[in-house]
């Protein structure tokens, strides 16, 4: 298992991506870039297509992500 602190997360992250993830955009297809910085996790509900050996993967907000999200939107 792979540990992130949250001064990592950020700074590995781009700001665009990190924008979307506060402002809780409804188009999530940014989600899969910030996975890298631990802000997102692949879920374990992916659903494997046949065929081209295509492979959906859903991704989700991680426990790291819902911590940055609360701390950038908490309003004290």
């Amino acid at each position: 298992m792979v540990s992130y602190s949250l001064a990592s997360a950020v700074n590995i992250a781009f700001v665009e991506d990190l924008k979307k993830l506060i402002n809780n955009t409804d188009k999530n297809d940014y989600l899969g870039n910030l996975i890298g910085s631990g802000l997102t996790e692949v879920s374990s509900a992916g659903i494997p297509i046949s065929g081209y050996d295509v492979v959906h993967i859903n991704v989700r907000i991680s426990a790291l992500g819902k911590l940055f999200v609360r701390l950038m939107n908490d309003k004290n």
